[in-house]
């Protein structure tokens, strides 16, 4: 859950819910807050061998509403067992669907909590030859919060009496637990999660099947869960909170913090280069003067490295008055090199090598002519020059 998640605003609509103001679920269902422990009795089941919370012949269900702060939920896209299938068989029966929600300090939570020890107590008497381990869970951010969940398979052998069931839409897409399933274990009716989202339209609520990869943390959902205890070594006995269902109530907070996350990080991303100033070095001394006549030590390397031409440079007083000027009116940063052999064309504009000057980004090509081509090409020279 991210910074920008308005824990007050979650808070207040928790509030609501718990006061009844909204209609959360279908009837058939038991607020934990308001369940009346006392009135209900405990049974133990045979296959699979536990204790469970029983109202007339059906099972109790209760219902808790929070934010979602923790999850586990599928589809798997990969496998996640990898192991021989001695020690993979550990693995998947260990396999499940895990959901944790808070209330962020709601005093709600507070009478969850109560209500929770009140249903201990009552396990506590029933099995008075096992000891009952305390339900306990780990806050969120200092804060109450409960855990619940649901194995994806049971062993076929504490469940003789139940057939093997398809996993619902969304569960398993891609065929991964059903390709993990080996023999020993079925998909059987406490395996089973329903997922499902609230609608309100024209004054009234209705839930519809959704897949289980809508829910996100920050999410405010309602949690369905049964309360079953289960016999384990040592003559004890630890009661889980069964995962038997999930609807999202409100997602709007949680997509109000992403966006106002997201806006933040792209002012942040327009700001993100500084200005940066020279430590040791001037401009010119890292770029030269407009003439090129300082320049650092790597830029005098780099300019060793460049093979040196087939051609040699040719200064005015190389030339003499005798074949008359080289070019009339030639700007003084134009180089003018001289070629040993004759060539086609006397003036190379369009090729390397090239004189630059870092500073002002300028371009100065390099003329190339004979000299006895010197006294006929001048004028041309000279438009050919000011033209580039």
């Amino acid at each position: 859950m991210n910074h920008q998640y308005d824990v007050d605003k979650a808070t207040r609509l928790l509030g609501d819910i718990g006061k009844g103001q909204l209609q959360t679920i279908a009837d058939g269902f038991v607020s934990l807050a308001q369940a009346e422990i006392d009135k209900m009795r405990l049974m133990d089941i045979q296959y699979p061998p536990s204790t469970r919370i029983m109202d007339g012949e059906d099972e109790v269900v209760f219902k808790v509403q929070g934010v979602m702060c923790g999850k586990l939920l599928p589809p798997f896209t990969e496998s996640p067992v990898s192991s021989p299938r001695s020690k993979g068989l550990s693995r998947i029966r260990n396999l499940r669907q895990h959901v944790k929600v808070t209330g962020f300090g709601s005093s709600e939570y507070d009478a969850y909590m109560d209500k929770l020890q009140t249903v201990h107590d009552a396990f506590a008497q029933h099995a008075r030859d096992r000891e009952v381990d305390q339900i306990e869970f780990i806050p969120y951010e200092g804060h109450q919060s409960l855990e619940v969940h649901s194995r994806y398979f049971t062993d076929r052998a504490l469940v003789p009496y139940e057939k093997n069931q398809a996993f619902l839409p969304g569960v398993d897409p891609f065929d991964v637990l059903r390709k993990l399933q080996p023999d020993e274990f079925i998909h059987a009716a406490d395996n089973v999660v329903e997922y499902c989202v609230r609608a309100v339209a024209n004054g009234s609520t209705t839930y519809g099947p959704c897949e289980p990869s809508v829910f996100k943390v920050g999410d405010v959902v309602e949690v369905a869960f049964s309360c079953v205890g289960v016999p384990i070594k040592g003559q004890r006995m630890r009661i889980l909170l069964q995962l038997r269902g999930l609807t999202l109530l409100d997602n709007t907070i949680r997509k109000e913090s992403e966006r106002t996350t997201r806006m933040t990080m792209a002012l942040v991303a327009l700001n993100r280069t500084p200005r940066r100033k020279r430590l040791y070095l001037t401009e010119e001394e890292v770029c030269g003067d407009a003439h090129g006549t300082k320049r650092t030590r790597r830029s005098e390397d780099s300019r060793e490295r460049v093979p040196a031409p087939v051609f040699a440079p040719v200064t005015e007083t190389e030339v003499g008055n005798e074949e008359g000027e080289i070019i009339e009116g030639q700007s003084p940063h134009l180089p003018v090199m001289l070629l040993s052999l004759p060539c086609l064309s006397p003036i190379h504009a369009c090729r390397p090598p090239y004189t630059r000057c870092p500073s002002m980004l300028v371009v100065y090509p390099t003329l190339v002519f004979t000299i006895s081509s010197c006294r006929r090409y001048a004028r041309r020279s000279t438009r050919a020059v000011r033209h580039f």
